[in-house]
Formats: structure tokens, sequence, C-alpha cells
């Protein structure tokens, strides 16, 4: 990823590494509560209801809460990388 921005001289955001940062300092705690609850896959593959949960935390889609919260530093990683975009982030 940062050798294809580089090589095409376009701006990359990582936010990978500002992800991880973000959740290390807020905890799992608090950021368990950005998800959403959705049906164990595992059971759709035919794994064993009685051992497994009905349910587990999809961690690839964010809440209301959860959104706001990564917005603020996607749209701080933007003002970085395209500065001449700062003035129409919010």
């Amino acid at each position: 990823m940062k050798q294809v921005a580089a090589a095409k001289q376009v701006p990359l955001m990582d936010l990978h590494a500002r992800a991880i940062e973000f959740y290390e300092r807020v905890g799992q705690k608090v950021t368990d509560t950005w998800s959403f609850t959705k049906p164990n896959p595992a059971l759709a593959r035919g794994g064993d209801p009685a051992k497994l949960p009905a349910t587990v935390l999809d961690y690839t889609h964010f809440n209301p809460e959860g959104s706001r919260a990564v917005g603020f530093f996607v749209a701080d990683e933007l003002r970085k990388a395209v500065p001449e975009l700062a003035k129409y982030i919010y």
C-alpha cells in the first residue's frame, strides 16, 4: 500500500495503523460497544449450538457511536493527507 502510493505519487491514509493506536488507547471494553451483534456464522457452517454463542460482535461495521468515534480520526488523517481539503472537513 505504501509502495503503491509512493509510486503513484498519491496521498496515503494509513487508517489501519491509526485504528490500532486508537483502539489500544480506548480499550476493548469501549470498542466492543461500537460493534453490531450478528448471528454467529459458525452456526450456519454446522457448529454445535450447545457449545457456541448464538451471536457474536461484528467488528467490521460500526453502530452510530462507533462511526462517530472512528470518523474523527479518519477526518484527521484526511486533513493530513490532503491539506487542501481541510476547509471542507468538519
